[in-house]
């Protein structure tokens, strides 16, 4: 890492912190203004009034012209105009202020690029975009935007150098298929191709209207970062390697978490240097699951475990160490049916595999945020003998209340976002817990958070 490029990330993220523009110019002065970190705590650039984001993930998954299947929430085949102009309303009138969405990664004439051969963000694709962006920004809404792991392989975006290209270090240069999806993580050509995305949509908002810039809160580079240990180099093939002049030993516990230490900040402050150089002012992000919802008990636990989830999820520790604004740990309700050890217990069981107290202390040394982008419940958390599905339907909601009141409380999270608003079609399974349909959980959600605690004696609410 040379010292110019040192210079310019230590500058660029000093000026988020004080809440200067810096190079940049203000986008919000047509509109909304920039959503910056302050003190540990989201503000308002322009004010410095707090803001705490609150709200719902919208994703809408379908099938492309290809036959493959996806994100498609901004295709040109699945985008509705109409659907998304009554969730914002809903937003408003429910008072929330967020919405994370997902961008595609497939190359298809109803994609995000149009082929791998393209030179250019689809057009179709990113007028939807901006569409949403505009409907956002009219009902007061900010949007985080994210992306799954894949990518389209186009060789525009992947093989554009990046302005700090030769100041970082990469495990693989290019694609070894030996890796599979670890590839993504460690090779450069995805990551580039990442930052490029993230580049290029940040020029078509500010060349079709600036002001729509502020309606951006973060991009989070990665939704649930992870590697997995049934690929090399952690299933066993590679027993030492070495990575930014550090030597590795992969059998060992320690050794193996301080690769993936290494290899994730790497992958992070790599896209991140190329997303402040085009966009000084804008934040960025990555999500996480907590360790034990893939049966590890914590960072750096790995002998002896058996189990059939392979992901390891970026350390939290290790991403807050990194140069991104916040970090985001997604935190489902879960219990055993019959009671035994309720939805407080296994939170509190997630929340200490993500090493919660040391995470906390970092955070608030380093003053950045942990919010909670993705709770909610799944059909199978209450399925009991016998009951009606209004009844799970309440047992679901009440059981939602206690887990976000105590996220908010115990925990201290600096926001919330519930999984899912919902879409146009009905799910498959019969029960479900999309807000557009359950106005119980609904109620029960928006309570849990913004309410006074009437309902547990966990402190007041805040």
């Amino acid at each position: 890492m040379n010292i110019i490029r040192t210079l310019f990330i230590l500058g660029m993220v000093g000026m988020l912190l004080t809440g200067c523009q810096g190079l940049a110019t203000d986008p919000g002065a047509g509109g909304q203004a920039r959503i910056t970190v302050r003190q540990g705590m989201f503000a308002n650039a322009r004010t410095g009034a707090p803001f705490t984001p609150f709200g719902v993930n919208y994703c809408v998954v379908g099938e492309f012209k290809t036959g493959k299947r996806g994100h498609a929430t901004f295709s040109p085949s699945h985008y509705d105009r109409e659907f998304v102009s009554t969730m914002m309303q809903d937003l408003q009138n429910w008072g929330c202020n967020t919405v994370r969405v997902f961008h595609a990664y497939v190359a298809a004439e109803d994609g995000i690029i149009k082929s791998r051969d393209a030179t250019e963000l689809s057009p179709d694709y990113v007028a939807n975009f901006l569409d949403f962006l505009k409907q956002a920004r009219a009902h007061g809404i900010r949007v985080i935007v994210s992306f799954d792991v894949w990518s389209t392989g186009c060789k525009w975006l992947s093989e554009r150098e990046l302005p700090f290209d030769s100041d970082y270090q990469f495990p693989l240069e290019e694609w070894d298929e030996r890796y599979k999806r670890n590839n993504f993580q460690l090779c450069r050509t995805p990551a580039r191709e990442r930052a490029n995305t993230i580049i290029e949509f940040i020029r078509a908002i500010r060349k079709h209207d600036p002001t729509l810039e502020s309606t951006i809160l973060a991009w989070e580079l990665e939704n649930e970062l992870n590697l997995t240990d049934d690929k090399p180099p952690f299933d066993g093939s590679v027993q030492k390697t070495t990575f930014g002049g550090r030597t590795f030993d992969l059998r060992d516990d320690t050794g193996r978490q301080a690769y993936l230490d290494a290899v994730f900040m790497n992958w992070c402050d790599y896209i991140h240097s190329a997303i402040l150089h085009e966009d000084p002012a804008v934040l960025v992000s990555a999500s996480v699951f907590t360790f034990a919802a893939v049966g590890l008990e914590r960072p750096g636990a790995f002998t002896g475990v058996t189990r059939r989830d392979h992901r390891i999820p970026a350390r939290p520790l290790a991403l807050l160490g990194s140069s991104i604004d916040f970090v985001d740990i997604h935190s489902y309700v879960w219990r055993d049916l019959d009671g035994t050890r309720d939805e407080l217990w296994y939170l509190r069981r997630n929340m200490e595999s993500v090493e919660i107290d040391a995470l906390r202390a970092k955070a608030a040394k380093l003053r950045k945020p942990i919010i909670v982008g993705e709770t909610g419940v799944h059909n199978n958390y209450t399925n009991r003998p016998g009951l009606s599905i209004p009844a799970r339907v309440k047992l679901g909601a009440d059981y939602l209340h206690n887990h976000v009141r105590a996220l908010r409380d115990t925990y201290g999270v600096a926001g919330m976002l519930f999984w899912t608003y919902g879409t146009k079609a009905l799910p498959r399974q019969g029960l479900y817990y999309d807000l557009n349909r359950q106005p119980l959980v609904r109620d029960l959600y928006l309570d849990a958070w913004q309410g006074a605690d009437t309902r547990r004696k966990e402190g007041p609410g805040k």
